[in-house]
């Protein structure tokens, strides 16, 4: 499991009590402290740390349901969504047989302006994820 910690006593516990990165590469556990949120100046305000609420908020008080259409023209604009592409690509890798789009939702049942909310935050912490905290992680799974 990756750790998430607000305070540097609770990572401690997180790795001497709970044994969280027992067995994990010492250069991959240098990577994931330094990436925690309590060395920011505003650890709850932090992508991992908003990843973490959220996380534990649809495991343990409410369902966040989810839902993935593909659509030949895009959602009303009043309806909380992402767009994206997806693209069949040719066995030579660099040619573009296809591309598809794809409206994806997120729906809560605390009303419309917290689907408005959760949508751009999900949309905010996926891209953080995804181009400062994985690239760090990609030798590890080579």
């Amino acid at each position: 499991m990756f750790p998430i910690a607000l305070t540097e006593k609770a990572y401690k516990d997180d790795l001497t009590k709970r044994h969280r990165l027992d067995g994990v590469d010492s250069a991959a556990t240098a990577i994931i402290d330094a990436l925690q949120p309590f060395h920011r100046p505003e650890p709850k305000d932090s992508p991992l740390a908003v990843l973490d609420q959220l996380t534990n908020i649809n495991k343990n008080r409410r369902v966040i349901l989810t839902g993935l259409v593909g659509a030949a023209r895009p959602l009303p604009a009043a309806f909380p969504h992402i767009m994206g592409v997806v693209r069949d690509i040719a066995p030579d890798g660099i040619t573009v047989l296809r591309e598809t789009p794809l409206w994806g939702f997120i729906r809560i049942q605390d009303g419309f302006a917290q689907d408005v909310e959760i949508t751009n935050c999900i949309d905010t912490t996926a891209r953080v994820i995804g181009e400062e905290i994985l690239p760090h992680f990609e030798r590890f799974f080579e």
